[in-house]
């Protein structure tokens, strides 16, 4: 069962998040790029989704880490729109998908097959 780490700050988001996708994923929530740093060390994840806005810092900057570790692993990342970067450029960064805030369960759904799939089409080359 693929393993996602969801990192969002917002209590009923991440509650949505965690019912919609527990049932095909085991899930793991966190509220901070540091909770979620250790975590990902800690554990292997197939998919990390991430807010963009979080407390003492950024979904971009968790996004950085991940990168700069040479971590392949998937990322999502959601935003309210206000962040001032355009979903090209936070592509351009290493973020595998991009959701605007509001946003519909199957869009998360659907982010969330299409970055498995890459995933797994990455890890048979």
């Amino acid at each position: 069962m693929p393993h996602i780490l969801i990192v969002e700050d917002d209590a009923a988001l991440d509650e949505v998040l965690r019912e919609t996708l527990s049932g095909e994923h085991r899930c793991d929530a966190v509220t901070t790029v540091e909770s979620a740093l250790v975590l990902f060390r800690q554990k292997a994840y197939d998919l990390v989704i991430t807010d963009m806005s979080l407390p003492r810092g950024s979904g971009l900057q968790l996004l950085d880490e991940i990168r700069k570790a040479g971590g392949s692993t998937p990322v999502i990342v959601i935003t309210g729109g206000s962040s001032g970067l355009s979903e090209s450029a936070i592509r351009q960064l290493g973020a595998t998908e991009y959701l605007l805030k509001p946003f519909n369960l199957p869009d998360i759904e659907a982010a969330v097959e299409r970055a498995m799939t890459r995933r797994s089409d990455t890890s048979n080359t």
